[in-house]
């Protein structure tokens, strides 16, 4: 039986308000009839209320694009992790490369993201990666290791419960690079072995899934499909295009 491919769209700040609703209105149904794909949706916080209302689908579930660690409290511009819950989010995408780049967001900050989402039942969808020069100075291991064990750092969860590691080389996304198979391969590979590593007492195939996200869209994900030690993608610009990420699933699918 072919394995369920895990299908994140993180919309990022590509859609309005109303374009989002006008997109999910436009896909929904195509979304519904896929088999062996789940899709999680992250749109914008704006979004997420109407768009939880379009989608009360089996095989599709919302995600939230970023977290603030506390409850509750004097923290403005930020979102509370009941307040998602409260509009449906199953999944929260935690240390996005572009927090980190962009917002010099902290492995510190991401870990207590990671306590306080599993804290609500909710799934973090952590994202780590390397950048060009610490690739080409064979720093990939080093870096993924250390950022598994800062934004792990004292997660205990239950076993019902999952994390979801996305692998996302910070080479390979926007800037014509790609990543090889045998790239992809060989992270996914140290990544388990350090949750291993983290979690000997865990079965790590159930409680961890691990995606690939370096940019993928229609043109490159078929090279990826074969590869059994990634569970799906986490799929970026290319989900923002209704067009683009329907001819992505359809390669996916067939």
């Amino acid at each position: 039986m072919k394995k369920e491919k895990i299908i994140i769209a993180n919309w990022k700040m590509n859609l309005s308000y109303k374009e989002s609703l006008r997109y999910i209105k436009d896909i929904k149904s195509f979304l519904v009839g896929l088999k062996n794909i789940k899709i999680i949706l992250c749109p914008a916080f704006v979004s997420l209320a109407d768009i939880q209302k379009e989608i009360k689908l089996k095989k599709i579930e919302l995600g939230a694009q970023d977290v603030f660690w506390m409850e509750e409290g004097a923290y403005t511009g930020e979102v509370s992790v009941q307040s998602l819950k409260e509009l449906g989010c199953k999944y929260v995408i935690v240390g996005h490369s572009e927090r980190r780049g962009f917002l010099n967001e902290t492995d510190a900050m991401i870990n207590k993201k990671i306590q306080i989402v599993l804290s609500h039942n909710i799934i973090p969808i952590l994202c780590i990666g390397e950048n060009l020069e610490q690739r080409n100075d064979n720093l990939t291991a080093k870096i993924l290791r250390d950022q598994l064990l800062e934004d792990l750092k004292i997660i205990d969860f239950k076993n019902n419960q999952q994390i979801i590691i996305a692998y996302e080389p910070i080479w390979a996304i926007g800037t014509g690079h790609e990543a090889t198979t045998d790239q992809v391969n060989e992270a996914v590979i140290i990544i388990k072995s350090q949750l291993a590593k983290l979690y000997p007492n865990k079965d790590i195939e159930k409680s961890f899934k691990i995606l690939y996200g370096g940019s993928v869209d229609e043109n490159n994900v078929e090279s990826f499909l074969d590869l059994d030690v990634i569970d799906g993608f986490l799929v970026g610009g290319a989900s923002a295009n209704k067009v683009h990420f329907i001819k992505l699933l359809n390669k996916i699918k067939n």
